[in-house]
């Protein structure tokens, strides 16, 4: 009785919602039993996270900041803002994971990319906190510590011992600060002072793909999250992300998922429900 009393407590500290913001400021939390740690995953906006020790670190689409326990943060971001979805949860149940399979897991910010298959399962979790009986909690620790394993061997640290893997994951973070402008990849190599054929090679190398096909897959992951958790019309999309028309948009959105726009919404819908969509808050 005492243990789901317990239990119970706790269901506060834990959220899983969408966020559109401007400006965030978290401070240490003093109190141990009030001490929560945030997953906060960046989907559109850029933006700098000013931390404790004096440290601004740009930030932008497919970061992932750690507001971790007892840390003190301020986040804001450029223009229109960001769209982010966040994972809450008491110090206790994150500190259940084991960060020793994960070196410096205490980094503020992860880079693990647009990846729309994880914006579902931010989704479901969501569904599991809104909806969760005592003898359901342990489910819900379990899969909240899941999905922060899964971003953590996903993820590159910003700020790693190693040189080299720090320029090529500069280079990812860049390139997806550039999905919804028209730029010349030749021209994107010359800010790192290479040539198109080495850059091309090297990032293949350590990317897995070219810069180019990773560019168009970005992009297009970057359009179904911003469908599936935004009100924005398919017109709006193809012109924020500077398509010449409507019609070229959804040639290259289905020539990538295999379905049209309009299908892909369609099918969001009938697994989650047309109120999950184009919300902002917990859900």
């Amino acid at each position: 009785m005492a243990l789901s009393s317990g239990l119970r407590g706790f269901k506060k500290q834990f959220s899983c919602h969408f966020e559109s913001i401007t400006f965030q400021k978290w401070n240490d939390q003093k109190k141990e039993q009030e001490r929560t740690c945030s997953l906060i995953y960046i989907i559109e906006g850029e933006g700098a996270l000013r931390i404790g020790d004096g440290r601004e670190i740009p930030v932008g689409p497919g970061d992932v900041i750690q507001r971790l326990p007892g840390k003190s943060g301020l986040l804001s971001f450029n223009g229109r803002g960001s769209e982010q979805v966040v994972l809450t949860l008491p110090e206790i149940f994150y500190n259940l994971y084991e960060r020793k399979s994960y070196d410096g897991s205490d980094e503020p910010v992860i880079h693990i990319g647009l990846h729309s298959d994880l914006v579902v399962k931010f989704r479901k979790l969501g569904q599991e906190i809104d909806q969760w009986a005592t003898t359901r909690i342990f489910k819900v620790i379990e899969k909240s510590l899941k999905l922060i394993t899964e971003i953590h061997a996903t993820g590159f640290l910003v700020n790693s011992a190693d040189e080299e893997a720090d320029f090529w994951v500069a280079v990812r973070r860049d390139l997806c600060r550039e999905l919804q402008n028209r730029f010349s990849l030749p021209d994107f190599a010359e800010k790192f002072s290479m040539s198109y054929s080495s850059f091309r090679q090297g990032f293949t190398k350590h990317v897995g793909m070219p810069p180019g096909v990773f560019h168009i897959n970005q992009r297009i992951e970057q359009v179904k999250m911003l469908l599936t958790i935004s009100s924005v019309s398919l017109k709006d999309i193809a012109d924020r992300f500077n398509y010449p028309d409507l019609p070229s948009f959804t040639k290259q959105f289905k020539k990538i998922t295999g379905q049209t726009p309009g299908n892909y919404i369609k099918n969001f819908k009938e697994q989650f429900g047309p109120s999950k969509l184009g919300i902002t808050g917990e859900f």
